[in-house]
């Protein structure tokens, strides 16, 4: 009863909305391998089963950290070109050109004999430009598709999808890729390329499905803009916080479990661990939160973000990175529903009140994300030249740790503006 109940309420929103989120669950299953096997695949040793020397673990956390750089600028970059694009292509064909892209860059660094600075760097921007015609497009459609009020229902379905298969893709990645080196049947790279064509054939599906529904483009307008609304302005210092945590969640389990585990056979196990407790906690989120808590839901996100950071910071050992990584992949779910649906309520607001594309305040975003996303790089990068490795994977965040405790007071600032803003319109 229900789940009849639960499905028959799924199916009361819009066709359009529903075919999205589809698609983003088809993505889901992808969206693990490309963030997590991609940076194993750069970090693990090159004959399975040998450890690595310090010199050898120092250049492959710089190829990684290589790696992340150049995926984050091909981000922003693939925003702008995605903008004049859609001047003349469907926005749905733009969203599968990013799907695919996944496959290609992957598939490009399986074919690299050695791995180098240019090799990963290449790879990098290729999946830059993956997750950039990706996101510019999911983000303008899932604006288009929801309002205020189905936001939270929909950011966490959404987020659920992504929270599961986190849960069931790295077990059983990891599992298939040790299985084959254990068991003599197939070596690491092998495994890798059939993971590849995995990523192929299942990004394929959710592009047809994407293209099954119409979607509209934004209107043919300026896309770049240098001096926006003060709430705007409040909304990208906000973003940038958001970026430090993507690029910290994004660039630290790989170095952690690299640097202090020693290998990434215990990667699968690891991932999966607060995932279901996740899952159940966003879909009490969508169905029963409404608007007016999503700044509860916000702090409650970062208080875990931070507890993760202060116990590894005291134990660091296996143990601290096991539990680390178990409280920020509860951390990263509870952010994601609370932060987009504020967004995209700024964005409601000021494209309005400006008279401008939604899109341009999309780009301006991605934009102030690479310079969050960058600086978490750089904080590593700085302390580790500065003082050493392992002072920079155990203290640098702590300094993450203190931008996001401060975006808070942001976030809850951009709120009272919100409100404020609303009431005068419905006022006028």
């Amino acid at each position: 009863m229900f789940l009849s109940s639960e499905i028959n309420h799924f199916k009361s929103f819009p066709r359009n909305m529903r075919y999205l989120l589809f698609a983003g669950m088809l993505y889901a299953f992808v969206l693990p391998v490309i963030e997590l096997f991609v940076g194993a695949y750069i970090v693990s040793p090159p004959d399975p089963g040998t450890a690595l020397t310090a010199i050898e673990k120092h250049d492959k956390i710089n190829l990684y950290l290589y790696y992340q750089f150049a995926l984050y600028t091909g981000i922003p970059v693939c925003f702008i070109i995605n903008g004049f694009l859609l001047r003349k292509i469907k926005v749905t064909y733009l969203y599968s050109l990013g799907l695919m892209l996944s496959g290609v860059s992957m598939t490009f660094m399986m074919s690299l004999k050695h791995l180098d600075n240019m090799g990963v760097i290449g790879a990098g921007l290729i999946m830059g430009a993956s997750y950039g015609f990706f996101w510019a497009n999911r983000d303008f459609m899932s604006l288009g598709v929801t309002d205020d009020e189905t936001r939270n229902y929909y950011f966490s379905i959404d987020t659920i999808f992504y929270t599961i298969t986190w849960i069931i893709v790295p077990a059983a990645v990891g599992y298939f890729i040790t299985f084959g080196t254990d068991s003599h049947l197939y070596t690491q790279k092998s495994a890798y390329i059939g993971v590849t064509i995995a990523v192929f054939i299942i990004t394929a599906l959710a592009a047809i499905i994407i293209n099954k529904e119409k979607f509209n483009n934004p209107q043919s307008e300026q896309l770049l803009f240098f001096k926006f609304d003060k709430l705007w302005n409040k909304m990208i210092l906000f973003s940038i916080t958001k970026g430090v945590m993507q690029g910290a969640i994004m660039i630290f389990p790989i170095l952690l479990i690299l640097s202090i585990i020693g290998g990434v056979n215990m990667l699968g196990i690891i991932v999966s661990g607060g995932q279901i407790l996740s899952a159940i906690m966003l879909y009490l989120i969508g169905r029963f939160a409404k608007p007016k808590h999503r700044m509860l839901i916000y702090i409650i996100s970062i208080s875990f973000f931070v507890a993760a950071i202060a116990i590894h910071g005291t134990l660091y050992s296996v143990m601290g990175v096991i539990i680390y990584n178990i409280l920020q992949f509860i951390a990263k779910p509870l952010h994601d529903v609370s932060y987009f649906p504020t967004e995209f309520r700024v964005i409601d607001i000021v494209s309005k009140k400006e008279g401008r594309n939604e899109f341009a305040y999309i780009i301006n975003h991605e934009f102030t994300l690479f310079i969050g996303r960058v600086s978490a790089i750089l904080i590593v990068l700085f302390l580790a030249f500065q003082i050493n490795v392992d002072f920079a994977l155990r203290f640098g965040l702590f300094f993450i740790a203190a931008i996001m405790l401060l975006s808070i007071l942001l976030g809850k600032n951009i709120v009272k503006d919100c409100e404020k803003e609303e009431a005068a319109t419905a006022t006028a």
